[in-house]
């Protein structure tokens, strides 16, 4: 086997390991964590918060499980065909056939897309689930611009004098 094929045989395995297998891992275990920590929090402000905060909290975790979720859907197959692909590809080993190849290929294509389809539809999950989220969007897309509110409440207190 060429040097370079070798070289670029490791660096799918590496890329696959590294980059779309490890992050499938770690992301969920650090979502359980984070998940632990917006329920502690949750559990002390119950004292001084009110019912819409808890709301807000149970929505933070609904939003965190659904990122979770389908960034996991999306990587973990891309990263397990990113390890299995380069060993397929030997050119003098006809270890698999070609329409195995194709099937990996059109896999990969796939999952390519499935990914590329999640990672565009997280911001609007998150427009939707997060009102903090909304607002910092349309600052953004305001270049920090905040417009002035339509109606005013005028409060007019007047003093008698007796």
């Amino acid at each position: 086997m060429p040097r370079q094929e070798f070289l670029a045989m490791t660096h799918k395995v590496v890329e696959g390991l590294l980059s779309r297998i490890l992050p499938c891992i770690l992301v969920p275990i650090a979502t359980v964590f984070l998940i632990r920590e917006i329920k502690k929090a949750e559990i002390q402000r119950k004292k001084m918060a009110s019912s819409s905060n808890m709301k807000s909290s149970k929505n933070t975790s609904k939003l965190v499980l659904a990122l979770t979720l389908t960034f996991f859907v999306a990587e973990l197959p891309l990263g397990i065909i990113y390890v299995l692909k380069p060993s397929n590809y030997t050119v003098n080993d006809k270890t698999m056939g070609f329409t195995d190849i194709i099937v990996l290929q059109t896999f990969e294509e796939f999952f390519s897309v499935l990914l590329t389809i999640t990672t565009a539809t997280h911001m609007i999950i998150c427009v939707f689930m997060s009102s903090q989220y909304r607002e910092t969007s349309l600052s953004v897309v305001r270049c920090g611009y905040v417009p002035k509110p339509r109606w005013k409440d005028n409060l007019v207190v007047v003093a008698s004098k007796t």
